[in-house]
């Protein structure tokens, strides 16, 4: 027997931690498992040992045959869920790709000039409610839509008619919008901003941590400073009752620089906000950028991005929101994420105002990357559709699959591109592995908590705990059935 490769084990607090990474289960152990020569220590009982066994954290399998597994188990997953996702929809309005920022980073910097001045109007926007829409998502219904105003920069007073025609439309349709934006005009939208609806209900604004940095990084097409502009604006959106996720960018070397930022977001009352939350988030380059190192800036490691957790959400506490759930979990398949994104999910797009259909909102603007288009009143995908919505967690060779795969969802294939044309080496994996880890304990102890006094045993099966044989071959059983099923209903269907 071994430990196997899809779990994590952590020592923290007199205790090891174990997380299978496929079938989600948990376990604490009051002795370490594996000794100091890496090698599973012989002195646990035998109960414990079976136990764990059937808990999928020890295996007589060797690394590939587990991964074999894993991945016939996630395609069964990857066909449950794009058959979930037909039910819903997030649409992506690209309104223009005219912006009033000069970010150095911008995905869309290289292409902004040759892609025109174009937006859509009010009846750009009827058309693409008539007829587009509906064959976007046939099997959404509208109140299962999210419609999310995009750019350039949208929220500027040249697309206001087709932002108030768009509340309109998905209002009386019942969907959802939300608008991602630099937030410098955003007091001309004040009025249309709450809950309810006809509304924009959520924003998202990025800052570039303080305003030091921020007025270097994101500035006006003449140079010009915007973080006081912004910051007061979100100050302002927040009264109105709306969600708004403020997202702050960490840059490398500059931890002094986050910090201050979320100093100042203390001292406007923000983070007491119950409808602002805070994103820590690594910048990653724009679409062109050919430096080879680093492929995204971040300051702070996993354990210090766990310690702000309390201050702000990050990729730790994303992960531990996951966990958390897992924990509560007594059936079921456990963690099942098949994708990193919405460039392989079924019913997510970007629609711009030329006529373009994306997967990704960092490929818009090139038509080469296209999946589909709008002619008229028609919808046309185009084979690509087919290719993206296959970039999910599933690799050729099992010995190529992410034992972690389920919980991250893999990688960002755009950024596994560039690591593959620049002959870089992949350390995301890595980080992945330490940033669940983190997120594990933060878990543990919140659920511990909860509990009461942790009980005094060798082992503790924290989930799944009358749930028999967790096992990849039983867990591969307990969906086959279905899967056969699923996979007509999805080749009968559109893409």
């Amino acid at each position: 027997m071994r430990l196997s490769s899809l779990t994590i084990s952590r020592q923290a607090k007199g205790r090891t931690i174990l997380l299978n990474c496929a079938n989600g289960c948990v376990d604490l152990l009051r002795a370490p498992l594996v000794g100091p020569d890496g090698r599973l220590r012989a002195d646990r009982p035998p109960e414990v040992t079976a136990a764990l066994a059937r808990r999928g954290h020890l295996t007589a399998l060797d690394h590939r045959q587990e991964m074999t597994l894993l991945r016939d188990y996630a395609r069964l997953l990857v066909l449950q869920n794009r058959w979930l996702q037909r039910r819903s929809g997030y649409v992506m309005l690209l309104l223009s790709y005219a912006c009033n920022f000069a970010c150095d980073y911008c995905y869309q910097k290289d292409i902004r000039h040759a892609v025109g001045g174009r937006r859509f109007g009010p009846a750009e926007i009827d058309l693409f409610f008539d007829d587009h829409a509906p064959a976007l998502c046939p099997d959404a219904p509208p109140e299962n839509i999210c419609y999310v105003l995009y750019g350039g920069e949208p929220l500027t007073p040249a697309n206001r008619p087709a932002v108030e025609r768009t509340l309109f439309r998905a209002g009386r349709a019942g969907s959802t919008v939300e608008a991602v934006t630099n937030g410098y005009r955003l007091e001309a939208y004040l009025d249309l901003l709450g809950r309810g609806p006809g509304r924009i209900a959520k924003l998202q604004v990025s800052f570039d941590c303080d305003q030091s940095l921020h007025d270097r990084r994101r500035v006006t097409l003449s140079g010009g400073p915007t973080f006081a502009t912004v910051l007061e604006n979100v100050v302002r959106a927040a009264q109105t009752g709306v969600a708004i996720q403020v997202r702050a960018h960490m840059h490398q070397g500059r931890a002094d620089a986050l910090h201050s930022f979320l100093a100042t977001m203390e001292a406007r009352g923000l983070l007491a906000a119950d409808n602002v939350t805070v994103y820590l988030s690594p910048i990653k380059h724009d679409f062109a950028d050919q430096r080879d190192e680093p492929l995204a800036e971040s300051c702070l490691s996993a354990r210090e991005l766990a310690a702000l957790a309390p201050l702000a959400n990050s990729a730790v506490t994303r992960r531990q929101r996951l966990l958390a759930r897992l924990l509560a979990a007594t059936t079921g398949p456990g963690p099942a994420n098949t994708a990193f994104c919405m460039r392989c999910k079924e019913n997510c797009y970007v629609v711009d105002p030329l006529g373009g259909i994306y997967a990704c909102y960092e490929e818009a603007g090139r038509p080469e990357l296209r999946i589909g288009a709008r002619r008229g009143r028609a919808v046309e995908f185009f084979p690509r559709r087919r290719q993206t919505l296959d970039e999910n967690i599933i690799a050729p060779d099992p010995a190529e699959m992410d034992p972690l795969a389920l919980i991250t969802g893999g990688q960002c294939a755009m950024t596994s591109r560039r690591i593959a044309a620049q002959g870089l080496a992949d350390t995301r994996p890595e980080a992945d592995r330490e940033l669940v880890g983190q997120a594990l304990e933060l878990a543990i102890d919140d659920h511990l908590a909860q509990q009461g006094p942790e009980p005094v045993t060798a082992h503790l099966a924290i989930n799944y705990a009358d749930d028999g044989d967790r096992s990849l071959p039983s867990l591969i059983g307990r969906l086959a059935p279905f899967g056969q099923r699923l996979e007509r209903a999805l080749s009968a269907g559109r893409h």
